[in-house]
């Protein structure tokens, strides 16, 4: 497998788990979105959504992905896993 496939793969991967770990998360009592009007709840979590399953699908397939692209997926793997770890350690869960 090609370097860069396996860096799309393990970002992607990285991705979905955090994303779908941070829509469970977003479920918690003490969350502010719990507090927010139904069509920012939905908003929020589709969006959440799309980026897990499109992240997912996108490892199963592994796809090619550009150099640029590469530093984006790593980025976002990176921000999902902190926003989730963090948000985590806030709430005390």
């Amino acid at each position: 497998m090609d370097l860069k496939v396996l860096i799309n793969v393990i970002a992607h991967s990285v991705i979905t788990l955090t994303t779908t770990g941070f829509m469970a998360l977003l479920r918690h009592e003490k969350s502010p979105i719990e507090h927010m009007p139904f069509i920012i709840k939905t908003w929020i979590r589709l969006s959440l959504c799309l980026i897990a399953s499109g992240s997912l699908l996108s490892a199963l397939r592994l796809s090619h992905a550009e150099i640029s692209e590469l530093y984006v997926h790593i980025g976002l793997a990176g921000l999902f896993s902190w926003a989730l770890f963090w948000h985590k350690k806030r709430w005390s869960m």
